[in-house]
């Protein structure tokens, strides 16, 4: 209070302890003698209620004890304390009781991101809001723990063999990917085990092609003729769209103009897909084949020969074996990636009556393209190199490397059809 409204012989508030969850305490203060110089003196009429003992900040004051007090530590008149004690303390009980609930339902919504539920309805947007570089190591460590149960892969499966797969999407989309089928068995529609089955198909092809061939193990690679669809065309038409109306520029690694002899659907993919890298089987035969093509014994699918999808179009069919069809996919866990985002937004759009509705933002990871060291240590007649432009490298604030759609330069995030 200030020291003109104070009056020598009346009783005022002198706060004793103020709690951040309750009401504060005071005493009972009679005012012997005004100073001045903001001082004056008080006697103690009633200690009231005693702190606790060795509170930080708390007064101890005994009863007919007299004391120097600033003004401004004055409170109140004593017959208001009791009306305001009472407002301060119900104010305090509301803020913890809301930092409580923040702070439950931050812990509910950070437990739930390494929670695999197939019947989790498809979010509107994934985003990092509540990304800790300190925890994210862990809830990796932990989803390969759920990849193990729901793939059912026993005992004998490591976190080694699992956690290079669950490396380059934020946790959020791992964990719906890990509630999808690897086997193309669909869920409910609108949930994640219905829309990310391309993804858990990818990941789990990842995993087998990374074993060691001698020991009889992985599996053929999938052919990128039979994954990707028209949904993914549109994908990378309508971000190249969106990134050219903010006045950027989508920029692929480059592809020559195929002769018109090509196939005519290959020569439709071949601009926006035909610089993904297909593993080729080793072999001396004439054959090509994907690395776990059971005709041949081939090294594993990181460490065999690679090339471009568009040179393997010039290839003649007659060359591609008919078991496996050909030299497959080579980085299956980043287009596992790719597939994630497509999906999403073509749920989103087929989901959204009047395409008004905000689509999803999913964030993912360009497949990397090494420069092939030899082009002609492959069975492939035709040489030729695909260099991926360097222009469109970013790096995120989060640490991943997202190389699939800069909007200007400088930009670490970019949301694909979203606000």
């Amino acid at each position: 209070m200030k020291q003109a409204d104070l009056r020598v012989g009346n009783e005022y508030a002198f706060p004793t302890y103020k709690p951040y969850d309750a009401a504060p305490l005071a005493a009972r203060v009679r005012i012997v003698s005004i100073d001045g110089g903001g001082k004056v003196t008080v006697r103690v009429v009633a200690p009231g209620t005693k702190p606790p003992q060795h509170a930080w900040d708390a007064q101890q004051v005994k009863r007919g004890e007299q004391r120097q007090v600033a003004t401004r530590d004055i409170v109140c008149p004593w017959e208001e304390w009791a009306d305001r004690a009472a407002a301060i303390g119900a104010e305090r009980e509301a803020e913890v009781a809301e930092r409580r609930a923040w702070h439950d339902d931050f812990e509910r919504r950070r437990a739930d991101r390494v929670v695999v539920d197939a019947e989790r309805a498809l979010p509107e947007e994934y985003d990092e809001k509540f990304f800790d570089t300190e925890t994210d190591a862990e809830e990796r460590v932990a989803l390969s723990r759920e990849y193990i149960k729901a793939r059912r892969l026993g005992p004998y499966a490591t976190l080694e063999q699992i956690q290079p797969l669950l490396v380059d999407l934020p946790v959020p989309v791992l964990r719906d990917i890990l509630a999808a089928n690897a086997h193309r068995e669909t869920g409910l529609p609108g949930t994640v085990a219905s829309t990310f089955v391309r993804a858990a198909e990818l990941l789990e092809t990842a995993r087998r092609a990374a074993k060691d061939r001698a020991r009889g193990s992985g599996g053929e690679t999938p052919q990128p003729g039979s994954l990707l669809g028209e949904a993914d065309i549109a994908f990378v038409n309508a971000a190249r769209d969106g990134i050219a109306a903010s006045g950027g520029e989508l920029l692929l690694p480059p592809v020559p103009t195929l002769p018109d002899w090509v196939d005519e659907e290959e020569r439709v993919v071949a601009p926006l897909f035909g610089w993904l890298r297909l593993a080729v089987g080793d072999t001396s035969g004439r054959l090509l084949h994907s690395p776990g093509c059971s005709s041949v014994r081939s090294r594993p699918i990181l460490l065999t020969d690679h090339v471009p999808w568009w040179l393997v179009m010039l290839e003649n069919p007659q060359r591609l074996c008919s078991r496996c069809d050909g030299p497959g996919v080579r980085d299956l866990v980043s287009l596992a990636g790719f597939v994630a985002a497509v999906d999403v937004w073509h749920a989103e759009v087929v989901g959204s009556n009047d395409g008004s509705r905000q689509r999803s933002s999913v964030y993912f990871r360009r497949p990397l393209l090494p420069e092939p060291r030899h082009w002609n240590q492959t069975s492939l007649s035709h040489g030729g190199s695909s260099r991926p432009s360097a222009r469109t490298r970013q790096t995120t604030k989060a640490g991943w490397r997202t190389r699939w759609w800069p909007r200007r330069p400088g930009t670490a995030w970019t949301k694909v059809l979203g606000s």
